[in-house]
């Protein structure tokens, strides 16, 4: 009986035809992209809120692009914060460089000059390539991560607010 079951094993195992085996590629190890938190722009206000971009430099030393499938982080201006859980649309090129803006809007009066402080931490999470990673994401094991963090004071985009007020007309 066990002899019959391992052979049926072996014949599920044996290809049929002639087309060649192909055997799934293990998934290339990640190094870990390196951040740069550039700036803080401030990109329109009122006297009840701001919008701010935060932009973030990311480089990629692999030889194989990673997608960007999630970003969380905090920014907090002059002691207010602002909590984010993001899908950034960007993919950072094999070898390569790419500038993220993670968009953030803080609900406080008085945040509408520049030249106030800001901090900001956060985890961007990487879709490396390949169906075998897939499958270990999908038993539970953790895609890549890499963390953000920097401060400094808010600037304007281009020099100053470049969106309209908040709230105006």
């Amino acid at each position: 009986m066990i002899k019959r079951a391992m052979w049926l094993m072996v014949l599920a195992v044996v290809p049929v035809g002639c087309g060649p085996i192909k055997v799934p590629r293990l998934p290339e190890r990640v190094i870990a992209p390196t951040t740069d938190v550039l700036r803080v722009d401030l990109t329109a206000a009122s006297d009840a809120a701001a919008s701010y971009d935060v932009l973030v430099t990311f480089v990629n030393p692999n030889l194989f692009e990673l997608p960007m499938t999630h970003a969380a982080y905090v920014l907090t201006v002059n002691g207010h914060s602002y909590t984010a859980d993001a899908v950034p649309n960007a993919t950072i090129p094999a070898q390569g460089q790419v500038d993220v803006k993670l968009p953030a809007v803080i609900a406080a009066p008085g945040l509408a000059a520049l030249g106030q402080p800001f901090e900001v931490k956060g985890t961007v999470t990487m879709q490396p390539p390949g169906q075998l990673r897939n499958l270990f994401y999908e038993m539970g094991i953790p895609m890549p991560t890499v963390d953000f963090a920097g401060q400094g004071t808010v600037t304007g985009a281009d020099g100053g607010v470049e969106a309209p007020a908040l709230g105006s007309e």
